[in-house]
């Protein structure tokens, strides 16, 4: 009786190793077609898509204004492309003009608060006022040493600070100056 249920745990454990070997090949499989497709992400991040030779495609000027373009693989074309300069429609090219202008007029602003005087990284007690995102609020918090700055828009009072998000407005500085969070 006992060399008989030996015998059928034997055969079980015969049946679970066969299982774990078939698993173990599925999950070399699995690995290797992993990172196959890992290597053609990195391919395609790192292949330069330019439009194709002869179509149109949209630019902004350094004057702001939207123009057409004959794609020809001119070294100016290449440079618009390299710039980010490069759109498909009209509504991409407004889009990125947009953000352009917010983001220089944030700047502006910024810079305008601090009047004379300069952003001093090693004065300790100078405050530095910047926003952040967290949880897709914005937030409103200081710095004042530059191993923690954690962007590069930096306001000398929480009132310019304030100032800027009330004639901005919060959901623009979240979208176009500290990057669009979805």
């Amino acid at each position: 009786m006992n060399r008989k249920i030996i015998k059928e745990k034997n055969q079980k454990i015969i049946e679970l190793n066969a299982k774990i070997t078939s698993n173990i090949r599925e999950l070399k499989a699995f690995d290797r077609e992993i990172d196959a497709l890992k290597e053609d992400i990195e391919t395609l991040e790192n292949q330069v898509l330019y439009p194709a030779e002869g179509n149109f495609y949209i630019y902004v000027t350094d004057a702001g204004t939207i123009r057409h373009q004959i794609w020809c693989g001119t070294k100016i074309d290449v440079f618009r492309y390299n710039q980010r300069n490069v759109f498909k429609t009209e509504e991409d090219a407004k889009e990125e003009l947009k953000a352009n202008q917010i983001r220089a007029e944030y700047f502006d602003l910024a810079e305008e608060s601090w009047e004379a005087k300069s952003i001093n990284w090693t004065d300790l007690s100078q405050e530095k006022w910047h926003h952040y995102v967290q949880n897709y609020e914005l937030g409103v918090d200081y710095a004042l040493a530059e191993k923690y700055k954690p962007n590069k828009y930096y306001f000398r009072t929480k009132e310019a600070l304030k100032q800027a998000e009330k004639q901005i407005n919060k959901e623009n500085i979240i979208k176009y100056v500290l990057g669009d969070i979805k």
